[in-house]
């Protein structure tokens, strides 16, 4: 198996540094999830992806009451991040997808309550009310081709006040992807001066996904003017 997850990581790895289209990735995505590998892909390098075990430590740092909040997880795949909530003492959890073979798989697995069938951004509304959950954990979604900036808008929306946004991400992705070049950060940066939230957390770390640095990016929801910030 090690021979096969080496070739399929270095696929995937090269598909996300290229400009893909959002049609291209889902294409992607439907392809690993037909071999029903690509959790197999990313454990058998896990000590050279840390974006989820920093993602997880940081919503256990943040979240004072797992089994009572309402956690989205968003792009979540097959469920690699869900399973690993749940383990955590998470257990209301929905899940974001727009990748009909994935979630599939995550139906079959018991870890989410409800699995939303869409994309966020590209001005679609998310199939939720406003002021819903407490927290949102992301990725490695903020890539070519997944999602778009507009998205924090919608985020924002269905955070509750006091919510928090966790963001793992390749650091390079904030300045060599077109639609987040000059336009992500800034945007965050604009959504706090308008007091839409506040930034928490901005921290970067080694091998996000195999030899790329990873920054972790947290933002409360609707709380402009109360909260310390940690950035590195």
């Amino acid at each position: 198996m090690e021979s096969h997850t080496k070739v399929d990581v270095d696929i995937l790895n090269q598909h996300l540094i290229q400009n893909k289209s959002y049609g291209e990735t889902q294409r992607l995505y439907s392809h690993f999830s037909k071999k029903r590998n690509l959790d197999n892909v990313l454990l058998a390098h896990k000590d050279q992806y840390n974006g989820p075990r920093v993602a997880l430590d940081m919503m256990e740092k943040l979240i004072k009451n797992p089994r009572g909040a309402l956690v989205l997880d968003l792009g979540a795949g097959i469920g690699t991040i869900g399973k690993k909530l749940h383990e955590r003492g998470f257990k209301n959890i929905h899940a974001l997808d727009p990748c009909k073979e994935f979630n599939k798989i995550t139906r079959s697995m018991g870890v989410y309550q409800k699995i939303l069938e869409q994309t966020i951004g590209y001005g679609v509304s998310v199939d939720a009310e406003n002021d819903t959950y407490d927290a949102i954990v992301t990725v490695g979604t903020f890539c070519p081709g997944h999602i778009p900036c507009d998205s924090l808008q919608e985020i924002i929306r269905i955070l509750k006040p006091g919510g928090f946004f966790i963001n793992c991400m390749r650091e390079e992705f904030l300045t060599i992807v077109p639609e987040y070049k000059d336009r992500l950060q800034p945007l965050m940066e604009q959504l706090v001066e308008e007091g839409m939230w506040k930034k928490i957390v901005w921290e970067k770390y080694p091998d996000h996904f195999k030899d790329k640095d990873g920054i972790v990016i947290v933002f409360q929801a609707g709380l402009a003017n109360e909260c310390e910030t940690t950035e590195n």
